[in-house]
């Protein structure tokens, strides 16, 4: 009884902090910052790929207003979360104290920081089946090595590609990966815990743990993870007991970090939905729509603005009836991942949509019924074990593992050409629906939309004047010797060295030998045609080739992807836009909502207006653009007469500047 009132006392106790807890949005920025500053708030791996992405550092990057952070603390407000990408601060506050604060010229808005209830896993009994294969001809993957399959990633596997040279980030409850007999070797770049403040995100809790085995887990045999290769950043964002109360602004602040840490590629196993005081997002107000919950505009913002690949899990709110999805999975541009068992089936506990504006979600599925994870370790198995669990949060890893893969051979890939390719080779991807989504994920098929893969290991010697390196390539069409070339640089000098190629059928086995003396980084590129007359080209940018640096081992020198410029003062361009821009819609086609980003130097009046293909106008609206970043929806599903199917132009005016986009509507 005394434990049940310690308890009890302890979640009052927190849910009345809670209570009091506010986001603080700020007008602007309004000030300058040096590339010099940014670089301090920014890793190497960061700035890194700011540089070969050809995406500047911009106003997201650039942090709030210290003045203005410093005016809030005199009034004896404490800093819980800072958002350079929301402009927004978390603090706790008095009714009185943000009578103050509502007084304040630079404050735009308040907002309370919404609570919620996370249902990380499933309640439904683990059924036997009959499904499970236990062993492999090709590697041991124990008991894991169903889950692994179904979505094709033992076969990426068997290529070589495992993942290597990204940096993958794990977004969730306690995660105690040290001495845990599933992570041997794991490299853990960064770790960081935002309830607590602290830079260790072990945490308390076996959820966080459980979602990494599915990637990262290397223990022949036993389990192995979806992306093993990979290098990890762990982020524990929620207080650990299932069914707890966690607010919203650890997760904006979390993957933040992991974006200031060079994230590819964020999963998140976490499902917000509404808490039982009534605070929270609900769908049937329409809050799921992509644009609402702070989480979601954070996700969002990930992957369109800041190149992340972000998977979500959809929850575990049920597949019984539709829209039990959870945020931040309604984003536009993230991945909402579902589960399916191993015959396919989807789980009953999977989450549906739409989202609120009509979107199908989720995106794909990827197996969530009886995987096999790993637990932290207790008192009869100290260094941890493997049991059974289910629950999105175990398919959504599985998911990311997919795309991790597939971006570890190319990494030039944005977020939406990633989502396209796993939505359009998935198992439905010819009949969408909003329980299965675009069906079972096929990462080989997926990978092999853009074109050959290529291997994540070589064999690479250098003695001081011999050098040897091999690597494997293939893909789903026969290569035409006669029409493929595999060149080898010296810095940017092709080397004349014999090249030992051995082609059958889809696979390729190249290696190089030169006795040359070599003077620095030494890459190589792929040109080639199938039979079929289909060309190829690896890297598909000089900027993601692959590197090895003489007289280092292929595995001192990561095998990463080398910076070809320099950082400029064009690299940090963190004002607010100069000039009117209307992006391009996506998704195009689309089918309800189409989202475009419109860049505007002022705040000022706009005006959407759409003309089917004979110059009919069949919608207008009008709003007004903040500075900076907006995006506008366009849904025809919402007006009183649909339009058909066709061609549409999206006319967008601002004062005197206006652009025409067009967009393709599938009824």
């Amino acid at each position: 009884m005394k434990i049940f009132v310690f308890f009890f006392s302890f979640f009052l106790a927190t849910s009345l902090l809670a209570s009091e807890k506010y986001w603080i949005q700020f007008k602007d920025k309004n000030h300058t910052v040096s590339p010099e500053q940014l670089t301090k708030l920014f890793s190497e791996r960061a700035i890194e790929k700011r540089v070969n992405s050809g995406k500047p550092f911009d106003w997201y990057d650039k942090p709030v207003n210290e003045n203005y952070v410093k005016a809030l603390e005199n009034l004896g407000l404490k800093i819980e979360n800072t958002s350079r990408w929301l402009n927004a601060v978390t603090v706790r506050a008095s009714e009185v104290q943000l009578s103050s604060v509502r007084s304040l010229s630079f404050v735009e808005k308040i907002e309370s920081v919404n609570k919620f209830t996370l249902r990380r896993e499933s309640s439904e009994p683990v059924p036997a089946q009959d499904f499970l294969i236990e062993k492999s001809s090709d590697a041991d993957y124990g008991t894991s090595l169903s889950q692994n399959a179904q979505t094709k990633l033992v076969d990426l596997h068997n290529l070589g590609i495992t993942g290597k040279g990204l940096y993958v980030g794990l977004l969730d409850a306690g995660t105690r990966w040290r001495n845990n007999i599933a992570f041997p070797g794991l490299k853990v770049i960064a770790e960081y815990d935002f309830v607590e403040k602290d830079t260790d995100a072990s945490g308390d809790d076996s959820h966080g743990t459980a979602v990494l085995s599915l990637m990262a887990a290397n223990l022949p045999g036993t389990g192995i993870g979806g992306t093993f290769g990979s290098s990890f950043l762990i982020g524990k964002t929620e207080y650990s007991p299932t069914e707890t109360q966690i607010e919203e602004d650890n997760w904006v602040a979390g993957i933040e970090w992991m974006d200031a840490q060079g994230a590819d590629v964020v999963n998140s196993s976490l499902g917000y939905t509404t808490f039982d005081n009534g605070a929270g997002y609900f769908y049937s107000n329409g809050d799921f729509d992509g644009k609402t919950a702070k989480v979601t505009i954070a996700a969002d913002i990930a992957a369109i603005e800041k190149g992340i690949a972000v998977f979500i899990s959809a929850g575990n709110e049920g597949s019984n009836k539709f829209g039990t999805l959870c945020a931040p999975s309604d984003g536009f541009y993230v991945f909402s991942s579902g589960a399916v068992d191993g015959d396919g089936l989807l789980a009953s506990f999977s989450s549906t949509g739409p989202t609120n504006d009509g979107r199908i979600k989720p995106d794909g599925l990827s197996r969530g019924v009886y995987n096999w994870v790993a637990k932290p370790g207790d008192k009869i198995n100290p260094n941890g074990y493997f049991a059974y669990g289910n629950g999105t949060s175990y398919a959504t890893p599985l998911s990311a593992s997919a795309g991790a893969l597939i971006l570890s051979v190319y990494p030039e890939l944005s977020p939406i050409d990633l989502n396209d390719a796993l939505r359009n080779t998935a198992s439905k991807s010819a009949n969408p629906d909003n329980k299965y989504g675009y069906g079972v994920l096929n990462a080989v098929q997926a990978l092999y939309s853009f074109g050959p893969a290529v291997s994540n290991t070589f064999t690479i010697s250098y003695d001081g004047s011999g050098f040897d390196l091999s690597g494997h390539l293939s893909w789903n069409e026969p290569i035409d010797q006669t029409q493929t070339t595999i060149q080898l640089f010296d810095k940017n000098t092709a080397l004349t060295v014999p090249v030992t190629t051995l082609i059958n059928g889809t696979e390729v086995n190249f290696s190089f030998e030169t006795n040359q003396a070599l003077t620095d980084t030494v890459w190589f590129e792929i040109t080639g045609k199938t039979t079929g007359g289909k060309s190829f080209t690896w890297p598909k940018k000089s900027e993601f080739r692959r590197y090895f640096v003489p007289g280092k081992t292929e595995t001192e020198t990561g095998n990463l992807r080398r910076s070809s410029g320099r950082f400029t003062d064009s690299t940090f361009n963190t004002a607010k836009p100069t000039s009117f821009v209307v992006g391009d819609p996506y998704p195009n086609p689309f089918n309800p909502t189409t989202r475009f980003k419109v860049l505007s130097p002022v705040s000022a009046p706009y005006t959407v207006r759409v003309f089917n293909s004979i110059g009919q106008q069949v919608d207008v609206w009008s709003g007004n653009l903040v500075p900076g970043t907006n995006y506008l929806d366009w849904n025809p599903s919402a007006l009183s007469v649909m339009p058909s199917s066709g061609v549409y132009f999206l006319s967008v005016s601002s004062g005197s500047a206006l652009q025409l986009k067009s967009v393709v509507y599938l009824r």
